[in-house]
C-alpha cells in the first residue's frame, strides 16, 4: 500500500502550505501558527487510507523443528522465526501431513505432535496485524527410527466366528476373522488376507488390507486362510488358521436319504 503525500493549505496565503508524508495508515492531526508566536493556530485532520500501488510489506512464514533430524516420538514444531517488517504476527496456522496422508491443523506458535517413522509435510501461513497472510512456508520432514533397534511386528489370529459355518439357502457360508498385531509403530502396518487352500479356490474377504475381516464361501470344503503384516522395515511376518465349511444342511438330508434308498435298494435284492 503506497502512502500518498498530503498537502493541505491551512491559511489563505499560497505560500503557507504544509506538507506531511505519512507513514502508516492513521488519522494525522496538524496543528500551525500563521507568523508570530502570538498569532491564532488552525488545526487540520487528515485520515490517511493509502494510494495505489504498495508500499506494505507482507509477513514472512518461517519454522524450523526439532530434533533435527526428526526420530519417532514428540516432534516440535517452531514458527517464532516469522515476522513481519512492518508490524506484527498475531496468528499462526499449520497444515501438518503424515505419512498415510492424514492432515492435522494447529494454530500454536510451537505446536508438538507424535510421529511415526516416515515422510511429513508441514506448511505454515501466518498472519500479520492489519489481516495480512503470508505466503506458505513448507517443508519436507523425514522422520527416522531413531538410534533404538526397530522391532519386527507380530501377528496372531485370534478367532473365527463360527469357526465351521455351513453354507446356507443363499448359497454361501461366512466367518468373522479376527486378528491382533503389534509393533513399534502400529500406524505404519499394512495388512493382507489371502488363501492359501485350496488352489484357486474362491473366497471373498470383506477388506483384504484390515486387521480384521469377514470371510465368505459358496463351496464346502477346509479352506486354510493367511494374513501377512509389513511395518515397511522388517520382514513380513503372517498367521494361518483352517476353517471347515460344511455342506447346506438340504444337501446332507438329501445325501442321507439317498444313502437310505440305496440300503433299502440292497436289502430287498438279497431278500430275493
Amino acid at each position: 500500500m503506497t502512502i500518498n503525500t498530503v498537502s493541505g493549505n491551512l491559511f489563505n496565503d499560497s505560500d503557507k502550505k504544509v506538507t506531511v508524508k505519512p507513514t502508516i495508515t492513521t488519522t494525522y492531526v496538524i496543528n500551525a501558527k500563521n507568523g508570530t508566536a502570538a498569532a491564532t493556530s488552525k488545526t487540520v485532520t487528515v485520515t490517511v487510507t493509502g494510494g495505489g500501488g504498495s508500499d506494505k510489506k507482507d509477513p514472512i512464514a518461517i519454522f524450523t523443528y526439532s530434533p533435527n533430524p526428526a526420530v519417532m516420538g514428540t516432534v516440535t514444531l517452531d514458527g517464532s522465526p516469522s515476522n513481519d517488517p512492518d508490524g506484527g504476527i498475531i496468528t499462526y496456522a499449520w497444515t501438518v501431513t503424515d505419512p498415510s496422508n492424514k492432515q492435522t491443523t494447529y494454530t500454536d506458535q510451537k505446536p508438538k505432535f507424535e510421529a511415526v517413522q516416515g515422510s511429513y509435510k508441514a506448511s505454515l501461513v501466518v498472519t500479520d496485524d492489519e489481516n495480512v497472510k503470508s505466503k506458505a512456508s513448507e517443508q519436507t520432514i523425514p522422520v527416522g527410527a531413531g538410534s533404538g533397534t526397530n522391532t519386527a511386528p507380530t501377528v496372531k489370529i485370534d478367532s473365527a466366528t463360527p469357526e465351521s459355518p455351513q453354507i446356507g439357502a443363499d448359497g454361501k457360508a461366512s466367518t468373522d476373522l479376527k486378528a491382533t498385531a503389534t509393533d513399534d509403530n502400529p500406524a505404519t502396518l499394512k495388512y493382507l488376507w489371502t488363501v492359501v487352500s485350496p488352489a484357486e479356490s474362491v473366497v471373498d474377504f470383506a477388506s483384504k488390507d484390515a486387521e480384521d475381516t469377514k470371510a465368505t464361501f459358496s463351496k464346502d470344503g477346509t479352506y486354510k486362510l493367511l494374513i501377512t503384516v509389513t511395518d515397511g522395515v522388517n520382514d513380513p511376518v503372517t498367521d494361518d488358521i483352517d476353517i471347515v465349511v460344511k455342506a447346506a444342511r438340504l444337501l446332507l438330508s438329501r445325501l442321507k436319504q439317498k444313502m437310505t434308498q440305496q440300503a433299502l435298494i440292497r436289502t430287498a435284492q438279497e431278500i430275493r
